[in-house]
């Protein structure tokens, strides 16, 4: 999700590698919300369009009509 992937167009957060993502959650109290974090400071205001669709390619889902609440991830990212 952090990475990403370029062979399955998976962008991931522009700038961060591996080496990066281990470091950032090591240290993250909460992954999941660390990662939201990431994203929304990449993407702005397109950021849950952006994680839904990595985390759906990321997972391998078939169905890309899953839904993912992060409305709930709203408030803790204030």
């Amino acid at each position: 999700m952090i990475s990403g992937d370029g062979t399955d167009n998976i962008k991931g957060v522009k700038g961060k590698g591996k080496a990066a993502a281990d470091m950032e959650l090591t240290f993250a109290f909460n992954p999941f919300i660390a990662t939201c974090r990431m994203y929304r400071k990449i993407f702005g205001s397109r950021w849950q369009k952006e994680f839904i669709k990595n985390y759906t390619q990321v997972r391998l889902l078939d169905n890309l009509n899953v839904e993912i609440k992060l409305t709930e991830v709203q408030k803790e990212l204030i």
